[in-house]
């Protein structure tokens, strides 16, 4: 479909008002479908373009994300971050050649804390770098599951040695 929409536009001078209502309805109607699947990602996507302004974000980013949507335009994207620490490691990630592109934040809110592991990508488009791809995952429940696993394991080393030390002392008896 993109294919033919290029060809399209290539030749859109040669075109009639009829025949371009019709290219923009494809193009919107491709827009729209984009737009959807993105919005159906559980991930939290954000996409910057070569000066890091934010271009588009789905909803889901929206939720995860300590992310001030309003007045976007002409800030870059770690300006639009509400909390400092993923701010600076953004920033960080995308102003810098070298360092981690992926990790992990606790985000305090008003009756809890959440988990959240922040992503950064070069978006590559004609095999150069055209802006940058920011991506967030809620891990809250993975870390709960963790914690839970750890303290089984903790409960389960406990048990064991206090089997050996009770077979331990019941021996010289």
């Amino acid at each position: 479909m993109r294919e033919f929409i290029r060809r399209a536009i290539g030749k859109s001078s040669k075109m009639n008002q009829d025949q371009l209502q019709s290219l923009l309805t494809l193009v919107t109607e491709e827009y729209e479908v984009l737009d959807a699947v993105l919005d159906s990602f559980s991930v939290g996507v954000v996409i910057c373009d070569s000066f890091h302004v934010i271009v588009q974000s789905n909803k889901a980013a929206a939720r995860i994300l300590p992310l001030d949507v309003h007045d976007v335009q002409d800030r870059p994207a770690w300006d639009c971050l509400t909390d400092d620490d993923v701010a600076r490691f953004v920033r960080a990630a995308i102003e810098g050649e070298e360092g981690p592109t992926a990790k992990e934040f606790a985000l305090e809110l008003s009756a809890s804390t959440r988990y959240v592991a922040v992503s950064v990508f070069p978006l590559v488009r004609s095999k150069s770098v055209r802006g940058t791809i920011i991506t967030a995952e809620d891990i809250t429940e993975r870390k709960a599951e963790e914690t839970r696993s750890r303290r089984l394991e903790s409960l389960a080393s406990l048990t064991n040695l206090a089997a050996t030390v009770a077979h331990e002392i019941k021996n010289p008896l």
